[in-house]
């Protein structure tokens, strides 16, 4: 793998998406560029895969005219294509005068390379490459120029997930020479070129493949297209060569990391070998046959863009369950991280899906069952996190045989019974397979099945399920931001897999039906009935009549043929389009499709023709890009690293507490009594605190408080109301009846928790006039809480300069949530003149004294600019500090702006 890029790399060194794999010396890892192809090339976490992919960037090319139009245009083609054979584009943009994309990272080599290497391939290999990019680009209408004008520079040669050698187009370049005389020869023609090259020339071929070939190349009109993929449907069938395995530069670079850190009995292999997995040792670690999975170390790829559930099912060695997968090591080695897996005697179900083909219903409905129950027993685990997230490949059925070929014979020789039978093994962390094909949730969804308890199961099953079946069912990747195609499966079941998509991406929470174990009892032949129609919101005036709607397209035919390359691959194409909300991207419906939602009931999708919140949102941002003058709809939201808007919103935020209602709190406040105190008794007192769950301890020190509040101790009162508001109740008195005593005498801290307990957020008032009076007593005493509450009371009563007077008194005193709730003031000149740089600089103190709050709204000081040089790389840091600490909006923006999420193990 080539050193670091020549070009110089932003000082954060960060495409809002992506972040910079990196060596163990720190340097951003760069991978070889296509021949011809200019710019660099670099390894990248895409944050919204959650996968690895390729930083393309070529600096100073926006600068040259009409460059920019026709890079947005070929980029968008290349979005809405998916197949094996050509490299997925995950995204593009503009960063100042340089354009950069995103793309799969195939880890293979540059056809040139390859060729100048092993010199030729097998004709039946050259011709089965040819023949499926005849089939994947003919009959697509106007082709971009980097098709029109294919040569073996276009491509690269990698390794196939069945284990042979593949070649796939790269070669997005044609943008480049847009401004250059096209010489326009035919598909077929520059495909005949290539393969010529592929074979070393036309002498090593039959004479019927030559000649068609030579008819195609000879210009003069005498090749027939059919004819050309005649001939390379007759040359594919001759024999059964395999061409040369590629170089693999990220698993060479990967290769040589580990025999620079690791013992000399962890190596591997100079090549794959054929039949184990590419990124794996097979090895023996304490006596278990493992597969040492490598994986980028801690110093090369930062753990917060990784799955929670990967962290859980890594961070306890050994302690897994029957039905998961074991790991039974793991070792952090700087660039490179060793997990080592059990290897077990089977093969995954995507490896047989694509053996044997799309499974039946019944088998489907079998698999589905018994995962979930796999399932449910995993997450039953005492401390166990929860799955949300499980692609076939990661579905182990121990058939008895590591060979695919043999255990799709034992189906053939058993019958279907046998799916019943094998058991099955769950591999819930992730391998560099698995990294690299990206995780692929829509962020709604990644950010909405996180949720805990029985009470979000159903939607966690749901998310795993209707990918995994449909990839089962169909043999395609299951895409969640489009339409499922009416005729992919008979119309019943499409649409019931098109109402839980639905239902998923528009209100998670809302499903309560677990599509992976439901599958297997509904009927899966007989028609749909009606629908129901109804009309909401009062928006149909404005949407005109809609007539009866349809849950899916009733287009009798897909765009393209639905092969097992074709249009349902995976659903992360980053196409450009603008994340409408915080956490989501959206893709434009066909333009006669009524505006639907659906909502996933369990037995029949109810539809509703609603015009969504989106739409107009989307509506308003389209117009609102045109307004300022984006040319270029693909990048009508910016991928640079930072894009000032003006658009930052400091709203006054709710009431925060000082410190939690709950045990913790109760036991300190009764520490520092006791310690205070400081007799006999108390001190006696003090070893017990941590045991006042023990029924005996806690009426002991609750009747020694009892008498010292009624000899007089408004403190002693005060701590009563704390172990109340913790318990309930306390010695037969509420909480608000303890404080009320304690402030009667005159205790600040109880003046201001009186007051608290009466605080109604929702009208902004408090309840009673006794209330006030204490609240009014606190803060003149100078209690920073009381003074930060009274902000509210006069805010919510109109006196906004009254407010600002006492948060600023507030933030006098230094406490933490009045310097940041002070800079909303001035932020937004409430009860005082706007200040934007004094907003920034009260929220850049709070947040480094550890407020989250501050923490998210200094960095949006710093993404927009708000009286502070704007800096994206700054504003990411801060937000993921924020993010850290548990403060939602900061995760928002993170999703919203592609830069992953953060890791229960950054949290703790």
């Amino acid at each position: 793998m080539a050193g670091p890029g020549t070009m110089d790399l932003p000082s954060d060194a960060e495409f809002a998406p992506c972040r910079f794999v990196r060596d163990a010396s720190g340097e951003p890892v760069a991978l070889p560029a296509p021949e011809g192809a200019g710019g660099t090339v670099h390894l990248v976490l895409d944050g919204e895969r959650w996968g690895l992919a390729r930083l393309h960037r070529f600096a100073g090319a926006a600068r040259r005219e009409g460059i920019p139009e026709a890079f947005e245009e070929e980029m968008r083609f290349f979005s809405e294509l998916d197949s094996d054979r050509v490299a997925r584009l995950f995204s593009w943009g503009r960063e100042g005068e340089d354009l950069f994309y995103a793309d799969a990272m195939c880890d293979g080599e540059p056809l040139p390379a390859y060729l100048g290497r092993v010199g030729k391939v097998p004709g039946s290999v050259a011709s089965r490459w040819i023949l499926g990019f005849l089939d994947r680009f003919n009959g697509m209408g106007t082709l971009p120029v980097s098709v029109r004008m294919l040569s073996t520079a276009s491509f690269e040669v990698v390794l196939g997930r069945r284990g042979g050698t593949e070649l796939v187009f790269s070669g997005f370049r044609g943008w480049s020479l847009s401004d250059a005389p096209v010489r326009e020869c035919g598909l077929e023609r520059s495909l005949a070129r290539v393969f010529f090259e592929l074979v070393g020339g036309e002498d090593a071929l039959p004479s019927a493949v030559r000649g068609a070939v030579a008819a195609i190349l000879s210009g003069e009109g005498g090749g027939d297209p059919a004819t050309f993929r005649e001939a390379m449907l007759l040359g594919s069938g001759e024999g059964e060569e395999e061409a040369p395995f590629p170089r693999m530069p990220w698993r060479e670079w990967l290769r040589l990391e580990l025999e620079r850190v690791a013992s000399s009995e962890h190596r591997l292999p100079e090549w794959p070998v054929p039949g184990e997995e590419v990124y794996a040792i097979a090895t023996t670690v304490r006596g278990a046959a493992t597969h040492l999975q490598l994986l980028p170390g801690p110093v090369s790829l930062p753990r917060e863009g990784w799955l929670e559930q990967h962290h859980d099912a890594t961070r306890r060695p050994g302690r897994g369950k029957a039905q998961q997968l074991h790991i039974n090591w793991i070792e952090d080695l700087d660039s490179i991280t060793l997990v080592g897996e059990e290897r077990v005697e089977g093969v995954d179900l995507a490896a047989l899906v694509d053996h044997l083909g799309p499974l039946d219903g019944e088998v489907a409905g079998v698999l589905g069952e018994r995962i979930d129950s796999a399932l449910e027993g995993l997450e039953s685990r005492a401390g166990a996190d929860w799955i949300w997230w499980l692609p076939p490949e990661n579905v182990i059925l121990l058939t008895g045989s590591r060979s695919v070929a043999e255990s799709a014979g034992r189906i053939d020789r058993e019958g279907t019974a046998i799916w019943s039978a094998w058991p099955l093994k769950l591999r819930l962390h992730q391998t560099l397979a698995s990294l690299m094909e990206g995780v692929g949730l829509p962020a709604t969804l990644r950010e909405g099945v996180l949720g805990s308890g029985k009470a979000s199961e159903a939607v966690r099953r749901s998310v795993v399920g209707l990918p995994l079946l449909w990839q089962v069912l169909t043999g395609t990747r299951f895409r969640w931001h489009r339409p499922v195609p009416r005729n992919a499966l008979f119309p019943d079941l499409s649409a019931r897999f098109e109402a839980c998509r639905v239902a998923l991406l528009d209100d998670p929470e809302a499903v309560e039906t677990n599509f992976l174990r439901d599958f297997a009892r509904w009927p899966l032949e007989e028609p749909a009935p009606a629908l129901p129609v109804s009309l909401e919101n009062g928006m149909v005036g404005d949407l005109g009549e809609m007539g009866s709607a349809e849950v899916l397209p009733t287009d009798p035919e897909p765009a393209e043929p639905l092969d097992r390359e074709g249009t349902e691959g995976s659903e992360e194409v980053g196409n450009g389009i603008v994340p409408i909300g915080p956490m989501e991207r959206l893709e434009a419906p066909p333009e006669d499709a009524p505006s639907v939602s659906a909502e996933w009931t369990g037995d029949q999708p109810v539809q509703r023709n609603v015009a969504p919140p989106w739409l107009w949102i989307a509506v308003s941002a389209a117009l609102s890009a045109a307004a300022v003058g984006y040319a270029l709809s693909g990048w009508s939201r910016e991928l640079g690293p930072f894009r000032t808007t003006g658009g930052a919103v400091f709203a006054l935020p709710e009431l925060r507490a000082d410190g939690a209602s709950d045990g913790r709190e109760a036991k300190e406040a009764l520490g520092s009594f006791l310690t205070a105190e400081g007799s006999a008794r108390s001190l006696r007192f003090l070893a017990v605190v941590e045991r006042l769950d023990h029924e005996a301890d806690r009426s002991e020190i609750e009747a020694w408080l009892r008498r010292l509040s009624s000899e007089g101790d408004p403190a002693a009162a005060r701590v009563m109301g704390m172990l109340a508001l913790a318990s309930g109740s306390a010695a037969g008195a509420s909480a608000e009846e303890w404080f009320l005593e304690a402030a009667r005498r005159g205790d600040p801290e109880s003046c201001y928790r009186y007051a608290l307990s009466g605080w109604d957020a929702t009208g902004r008032v408090l309840s009673d006039a006794e209330a006030r009076r204490l609240l009014d007593q606190a803060a003149a005493s100078g209690h920073s809480a009381a003074r930060v509450l009274l902000a509210h009371v006069l805010a919510g009563e109109g006196d906004v300069k009254g407010a600002f007077q006492a948060m600023e008194r507030a933030t006098a005193q230094g406490w933490r949530p009045a310097i940041h709730q002070l800079g909303t003031f001035h932020a937004n000149g409430l009860g005082c003149a706007p200040d934007p740089a004094l907003a920034a600089e009260q929220f850049r103190r709070a947040a480094e004294l550890g407020d989250e709050h501050a923490m998210h709204d200094y960095g949006l000081c710093l993404a927009e600019g708000f009286g502070i040089p704007a800096s994206f790389s700054e504003a990411t840091r801060w937000m993921r500090l924020a993010a850290a600490h548990g403060h939602r909006p900061a995760r928002c923006w993170l999703h919203a702006h592609r830069l992953g999420s953060v890791s229960s193990s950054e949290k703790e």
